[in-house]
This record gives C-alpha cells, sequence and structure tokens, in this order.
C-alpha cells in the first residue's frame, strides 16, 4: 500500500515537471525576453535592459521580417496548433500585432517562414554568441572566463539543437528547411545588433557579462601604466 502511494507520487511528480518543462519549451522566447527585462530590472543592468528591449523590438518587427522571407521560402509551418506560436497566452504585445493584421483576437501574428519562435532563438543566440568575439581581450585576460566563456558556447549550439528537435520531431510546427531559416535569419540580425550597439557605445551597452572593460591607451598615445600620486599629508 505504501509502496504503491510512493510509486503513484513519484509518478504524479515526474509528470509534473515534464510537462512544465514542454511549456517552458514552447514559450521560451517570451521567457527569455521577460527574464532578461526582469533582471536588468532588479540589478538595475541597462545591458541585460537593452538586451530584452531588443528581443521585444524584433518580436514587433517579426511579421514584416516573415513577409519577407516568406516570399522566397514556401510556407511549411503547421497552423492551428497552439504549441507553435512560442507566445504566451492571453493578452499580449505580440496577440494585439496579430488581431490588427488577422482580425482576430489572440491569433498568432506570424504563421509564415521563419516563425517567431525559430526567429527570436536565433536572434537570442546570435545576440549572446556574439558577445566572446566583441569582449576576447576581457575575457582572455581571465583563464576562468575564457573556460567559462567555452562551456557557454556548447550550450548555445545544445540550445540550437534543441530547438530544432522541439520544432521539428517533438510538436512537428516546422520543417528542418523552415527551423534552419528561422535560425539563420534571427542569428544574422541578432549579430548585426549587438556588433552595431557594441561599437556606437564603445561596448558598454551589451557588456551583459559586467566585465571590466579594456582600453588600449596606446593608440590614443597615452602611456600604458600611471604612476600613482603620493599620499598628501
Amino acid at each position: 500500500m505504501t509502496a504503491n502511494f510512493g510509486k503513484e507520487k513519484s509518478s504524479e511528480l515526474f509528470n509534473t515537471i515534464k510537462d512544465g518543462f514542454k511549456y517552458n519549451i514552447q514559450v521560451l522566447p517570451d521567457i527569455v525576453a521577460s527574464s532578461a527585462l526582469l533582471f536588468g530590472i532588479l540589478f538595475q543592468s541597462t545591458p541585460m535592459a537593452i538586451f530584452s528591449a531588443a528581443i521585444f523590438t524584433v518580436g514587433f518587427l517579426h511579421k514584416h521580417i516573415a513577409e519577407f522571407v516568406s516570399q522566397v521560402v514556401p510556407n511549411v509551418m503547421t497552423s492551428g496548433d497552439y504549441r507553435c506560436s512560442g507566445q504566451f497566452p492571453g493578452v499580449t504585445y505580440s496577440h494585439l500585432m496579430g488581431l490588427s493584421a488577422n482580425s482576430q483576437f489572440g491569433k498568432p501574428s506570424g504563421q509564415k517562414v521563419p516563425s517567431y519562435y525559430t526567429t527570436l532563438m536565433g536572434f537570442i543566440i546570435g545576440w549572446i554568441g556574439s558577445l566572446p568575439s566583441i569582449y576576447e581581450p576581457e575575457i582572455n585576460a581571465s583563464p576562468t572566463k575564457k573556460s567559462a566563456t567555452a562551456g557557454g558556447l556548447v550550450c548555445l549550439g545544445l540550445l540550437a539543437c534543441l530547438v530544432i528537435v522541439h520544432r521539428t520531431l517533438s510538436t512537428n510546427c516546422e520543417g528542418f528547411v523552415a527551423v534552419l531559416t528561422g535560425l539563420l535569419v534571427g542569428f544574422a540580425i541578432g549579430m548585426m545588433m549587438v556588433y552595431g550597439l557594441a561599437n556606437i557605445t564603445d561596448r558598454r551597452a551589451t557588456n551583459i557579462l559586467g566585465l571590466p572593460l579594456l582600453k588600449n591607451k596606446t593608440a590614443e598615445g597615452k602611456p600604458i601604466y600611471v604612476c600613482e600620486r603620493p599620499a598628501t599629508d
């Protein structure tokens, strides 16, 4: 009796965790955007808030991106499945965008290629994956950060594989070509935006890792080392 009760509770717990994991994967783009915004507010991190704003901006522009790309890539998405939207349920900005575009409340704003899900996930991977190149001097200055960065890049690769498996096999929302197209389009947009923003702001607005920035003073004709001023009584 006790053994069966424990087995039943363990099964319920496993199913709850499994269902929660599946749901989080289904709305992963909105989770990342909302989490970045929350952390930006809690830790007063401007780079994190900018990262979140960039994701929301691409979400707003997704409809126009999809209209442009879908002229080349055919629509191979499975429509009508709630698991394919990649968006939070309820009244969200993306659903309001869909209301104006489709004249139907709550309908996802884009069933064209690239999808909302793969475009935003590609954008997130492109943005984060470009940071090691932008902050290469600071990362190379610390062996610990260098190894951690390598591990982070591996995790990004695994995340891309997870997106492909989820969209093609688990939910059957898109074909492989459509998923790859969305990831590549989002990756290109994310990489261009983060590099452009880093150049404009001298790498300060994209420093979500909070790295102390190194600057080459020799290029400005200034000495590398500065003598310490003697203490005054």
